[in-house]
């Protein structure tokens, strides 16, 4: 043989290798799956072996023709069984290609109607957004709506709050102008915003105009009238309009008491007027005296018409003890200058403490 004969004997004989091992690998195989104990399916099938099994002895031998009817049979059926098992796969085949072919369209028919959920989902989630935007704008119209019914209802009140202030202004009913004073404050401050629209603008002016008169008003009512000497109907009055005061504002209330303050000491700054006293210490006491009096005469007269949160007594004892600092201080300069030799030092330990005391 040739050199070049030699790689293709060897190649075959791999092939032939590679099948045996595949061969007893399936038989191992089918044996697992379908264990027989029949000799024939046996794998490592040896045909003496069979054929001394039946036949042991030569006497055995008589019964060839019965053993053979027997093998005969055995093909016979066999041969039947192997048909009807190719029968059997090919009609299970048949019809496992049309469960296939089923399931596939069913497959398809599932994707189809996948798709469908999916764009009728879209189409609901554009349908839910849509309908989203048109109730919030509906909410805000609402809601603007409402703020423009509240305000017209505002508006209409004021309109009517300013003409019964005007009313009662006129007909000096400060009580009853205090409460509807304080009521038209609120109700006119809900307008800031829209000063630019004229009629708003114009009530607005009406509300300081009657503000304005108001303060003017009480203020007069109260230079014309408080005193010692006043009715109970004036005394009534004076604390009604004190009422309108307060609801004016501090700046009102620091004015009125600032000018009752110097109303009141006036009389006291008269009596003890530097220019008319001797340039001595001596009258001191007199003027702490003076003071309890008119804090005593106070709470008699103007306690019920003045409100307690005024703090009128103390204002009025800090504008006393601010002028007697003043008279004090100019009695102190003429004695300096008429008699600084013969100072009396006792006396003025004795002023600055009946001072701290008082």
């Amino acid at each position: 043989m040739s050199k070049a004969g030699t790689p293709t004997a060897e190649h075959d004989a791999k092939d032939l290798s590679k099948s045996k091992q595949s061969t007893s690998l399936i038989s191992q195989a089918i044996a697992d799956v379908l264990p027989s104990s029949d000799p024939f399916d046996n794998p490592d099938f040896d045909v003496t072996a069979i054929i001394n099994s039946y036949f042991p002895t030569e006497l055995s031998l008589s019964t060839v023709e019965t053993t053979a009817e027997k093998l005969e049979e055995r093909m016979t059926q066999l041969d039947g069984e192997i048909l009807d098992a190719v029968e059997a796969q090919s009609s299970t085949g048949t019809a496992v290609k049309k469960d296939l072919e089923q399931a596939n369209q069913a497959v398809l028919t599932l994707t189809e109607k996948l798709e469908g959920i999916r764009t009728k989902s879209e189409e609901t989630e554009s349908m839910v957004r849509e309908i989203c935007s048109d109730i919030q704008t509906l909410d805000n119209a609402k809601r603007n709506l409402t703020s423009t019914i509240t305000a017209l209802r505002r508006l209409h009140m004021l309109e009517t709050a300013v003409e019964q202030l005007s009313i009662l202004t006129t007909e000096r009913a400060y009580k009853e102008a205090a409460n509807l004073l304080e009521a038209v404050t609120q109700l006119a401050s809900n307008f800031d915003s829209y000063k630019a629209i004229p009629k708003i603008c114009e009530l607005l002016a009406s509300v300081r105009a009657l503000r304005s008169e108001l303060q003017a008003q009480v203020f007069e009512e109260f230079k014309m009238h408080i005193d010692p000497s006043m009715s109970d109907d004036v005394s009534s009055m004076l604390a009604d309009a004190a009422l309108v005061v307060s609801v004016l504002g501090p700046g009102l209330i620091l004015k009125l008491v600032q000018w009752f303050s110097d109303k009141e000491l006036a009389e006291y700054s008269n009596l003890f007027d530097p220019a008319k006293q001797p340039a001595t210490l001596e009258g001191v006491e007199r003027r702490f005296a003076w003071l309890k009096r008119w804090l005593r005469s106070y709470q008699a007269t103007y306690a019920h018409v003045l409100p307690a949160s005024w703090k009128v007594p103390q204002l009025c004892a800090e504008s006393f003890c601010d002028l007697t600092r003043q008279h004090l201080s100019v009695l102190l300069q003429r004695m300096a200058k008429e008699n600084s030799a013969n100072m009396d030092v006792r006396r003025l330990l004795f002023v600055i403490q009946q001072s701290i005391e008082m």
